[in-house]
């Protein structure tokens, strides 16, 4: 447990050593500006660089100096076409395992700052959240002489829509070049409509075909832990 919470304290103990610096400093250029825009990517206990919030990308563009508007864009793409074999009644029954699993989320945020001028720059946002996903298992074996097959099929429809709200704290380091601690709440609803098919044949003859359908919805709220990141202004 302390070696993943040792990367966090860390950062955490830079951050307030920052903060307690005399105020007589003079408070560093930075890009909080109009018409600024940056690239921004989370930083782990590696110091490697990853997408924001698991995003694929996160842009933010200043309308003011007070204040930015940020959207992320999340996709996830996975397309899979596997043989298989696997008896039925001791036959052997060569097939087929479609798999499809396609996610889409977009998060835009508008961004206050408290104090765009200052060495330390708090900020606070909220915005809307939007995701689909699409999931689909599709299973065809049947056995060599053709006797017996075995289908399944499996698809699920999911939509979600939140309200995402983010409170952190932002230091430059360079004019272009900032680090931030951030952390998120979300409150959304999700919906999701699933159906299955399952089916056997036995020497041209269909004993069973059952199709069951589900539909879920709920209501949720989740935090997540602090993420730190890193802002690259252009």
């Amino acid at each position: 447990m302390f070696r993943k919470t040792k990367f966090p304290l860390v950062l955490f103990a830079f951050l307030a050593a920052i903060i307690a610096m005399p105020s007589a400093v003079s408070a560093r250029e930075n890009s909080l500006k109009k018409e600024k825009w940056a690239l921004q990517f989370e930083v782990d206990r590696d110091f490697d660089l990853n997408a924001f919030q698991g995003s694929t990308i996160t842009v933010k563009r200043h309308s003011s100096d007070k204040s930015a508007y940020r959207l992320s864009l999340t996709t996830h793409l996975d397309f899979k076409d596997e043989s298989t074999d696997f008896p039925i009644n001791s036959q052997p029954a060569p097939g087929h395992n479609d798999f499809t699993d396609v996610k889409i989320e977009v998060a835009v945020q508008k961004i206050s700052y408290t104090n765009p001028q200052g060495n330390i720059n708090f900020f606070w946002g909220i915005g809307p959240v939007y995701g689909y996903q699409y999931f689909l298992i599709d299973q065809d074996n049947i056995t060599t002489d053709r006797l017996f097959q075995i289908k399944y099929k499996r698809e699920e429809h999911t939509w979600s829509l939140g309200l995402n709200g983010i409170l952190g704290v932002e230091w430059f380091a360079t004019k272009s070049i900032s680090f931030l601690a951030e952390y998120a709440t979300t409150a959304g609803y999700t919906e999701r409509n699933s159906k299955s098919v399952r089916k056997f044949v036995s020497n041209g003859i269909v004993t069973y075909d059952i199709e069951t359908t589900a539909d879920l919805s709920e209501l949720s709220f989740s935090s997540s832990q602090v993420k730190f990141g890193l802002s690259v202004y252009f």
